[in-house]
């Protein structure tokens, strides 16, 4: 399946192994633009939907995102359902070399008149844009490693690559299909009581 998200959550296609109808529906899903970016609360819709298909497929989330949610909902919301419902989330950080940057470029050299004290309100010679980006920069982070936190959550794991283009989106998606095809199953069921 494949589904967008930014204000609402859209699906652009149902369960399907039909390489046309992903490719048209990723092709849509691209070109989707709606205010807002309600993360976790598209994971949960998602979830919901993908486990009501009959059946005991494996199940499994990957989720294209910056972190950067437009609502006060947690990351362990969606973790916590998605978990609930057997399903492994794998988040993929997308631009976060370039928060990294943005920090290290908003970095200022320590003031030989003023030690190594981090007091940003008192260091005369401050810049405010260049604490605000910096600032801006470490919350970014913060939501990305929280962003990242929920594959681990449900049994997953999460992927951060330095860029994300075609070369990159196959090899996380090969890498997670040789996982679900080295999985199985061990069950054990007792003998009848007085056998």
């Amino acid at each position: 399946s494949v589904y967008g998200f930014g204000a609402r959550l859209k699906r652009f296609t149902a369960p399907t192994r039909d390489i046309g109808k992903l490719k048209a529906a990723l092709e849509g899903m691209y070109n989707y633009t709606h205010a807002g970016s309600k993360i976790y609360e598209a994971i949960v819709q998602t979830a919901r939907d993908a486990t009501t298909s009959p059946g005991n497929p494996t199940r499994l989330m990957i989720v294209f995102s910056d972190g950067q949610s437009t609502t006060k909902t947690k990351p362990e919301l969606a973790a916590n359902v998605s978990a609930a419902l057997g399903l492994q989330l794998y988040p993929v950080v997308l631009g976060h070399e370039r928060v990294i940057q943005q920090s290290r470029a908003g970095q200022q050299q320590p003031n030989p008149r003023m030690g190594t004290s981090p007091g940003w309100a008192t260091e005369p010679g401050r810049n405010p844009a260049q604490d605000e980006r910096k600032a801006r920069a470490y919350d970014q982070e913060l939501r990305m490693q929280e962003f990242a936190a929920i594959g681990p959550m449900t049994g997953g794991r999460s992927f951060d690559p330095p860029q994300v283009n075609s070369l990159i989106i196959r090899s996380i998606f090969q890498s997670l299909v040789e996982q679900v095809q080295a999985e199985y199953v061990a069950g054990y069921s007792p003998a009848a009581q007085g056998e």
